[in-house]
């Protein structure tokens, strides 16, 4: 999976979220990531079973930014009427979900890290992590505050090794009392400089710059 299968804007996850979720449950690399329990939901009855996971939990669709298509729940009740709006509203056929289903993953306790990362050709050149101090709006962050993760640095360089990954790559994880706890999120491209420092923002611009687009048989 490369950065060009990426087509849409505000896709969370590489090929949509079931891709990165077959992906997390097939390949080795991946696979020893630390991410939250997870299910891929293409129908109401997958849905209410997802309880099966723990609660809370969150359910999302494949294309979204911040927390667009996000709801969390907490109850098996909850989900089940969510289920059932969902069915509904055609959610599991042309609609928010699509045929491939919505990703259920269990709530992991701990704060919110952002990271963003750029490579060349699946080797990391460009790294920065913040962890959200206060939250703002949409989910996003009013305050940050910039952190050395060594571990989630890692598993960064991990993935996009693992993916062949070429260009800008931007992941939250919530990073829990023994350290990177799970990764949440993962989408192509930088999330932008409101989250990074200035220093950080530059640095990680004027490495994406010098990587460049890969052009085909590279």
């Amino acid at each position: 999976m490369r950065a060009g299968q990426v087509r849409r804007p505000g896709e969370r996850l590489l090929g949509g979220l079931q891709g990165l979720a077959r992906h997390l449950g097939q390949a080795a690399t991946l696979r020893s990531l630390p991410q939250p329990a997870a299910l891929v939901a293409a129908t109401a009855a997958e849905l209410e079973g997802a309880a099966e996971l723990g609660l809370p939990a969150f359910v999302k669709t494949p294309i979204g930014t911040a927390s667009a298509g996000v709801c969390r729940v907490s109850s098996a009740d909850a989900l089940r009427r969510l289920a059932v709006a969902c069915e509904g509203r055609g959610a599991f056929r042309q609609g928010a979900f699509g045929p491939g289903g919505g990703l259920v993953q269990r709530a992991v306790a701990g704060p919110l890290v952002m990271v963003q990362s750029v490579f060349a050709g699946g080797e990391l050149v460009a790294w920065h992590a913040c962890q959200r101090v206060r939250e703002g709006a949409a989910g996003g962050a009013s305050h940050k505050l910039s952190l050395d993760l060594p571990a989630a640095r890692e598993h960064t360089a991990r993935l996009g090794a693992a993916l062949d990954w070429h260009g800008a790559l931007s992941a939250d994880v919530i990073d829990g009392p023994a350290g990177p706890a799970a990764w949440r999120y993962l989408a192509g491209g930088s999330t932008g400089a409101y989250s990074l420092t200035p220093a950080a923002w530059e640095e990680l611009r004027r490495a994406a710059a010098t990587v460049g687009p890969r052009l085909p048989g590279d």
